[in-house]
């Protein structure tokens, strides 16, 4: 059977700053937040390796990165996606990415 084991660790000033989930001493889900209380990132592990989606956000909530990653590597295809602290999409520089016309 699976023995699933949960870290939490909290900031100075009380608020949670990163959650780990472990299952048979490998991490397997991490979370951190920004430190006023918005989620940062979501990152599920294999082997203490990022696989499947990484999703990121700006400290006002907004989405600002997504990746795709396998066996612990960054996937280009599909490429990831990056967006500014207003939600529109950016390129990896953090310039505006024109809309299809």
């Amino acid at each position: 059977f699976p023995v699933t084991i949960g870290v939490v660790n909290w900031n100075m000033d009380g608020h949670i700053s990163s959650e780990q989930r472990w299952e048979n001493d490998a991490p397997r889900h991490e979370i951190r937040w920004h430190d006023n209380g918005h989620k940062h990132s979501e990152t599920f592990l294999d082997a203490g390796r990022p696989e499947g989606v990484r999703l990121c956000w700006h400290d006002n909530g907004q989405k600002a990165r997504e990746e795709h990653w396998s066996n612990g590597e960054l996937l280009m295809n599909p490429p990831p996606q990056y967006w500014d602290r207003n939600g529109k999409p950016i390129d990896e520089t953090g310039k505006p990415i024109d809309a299809p016309k």
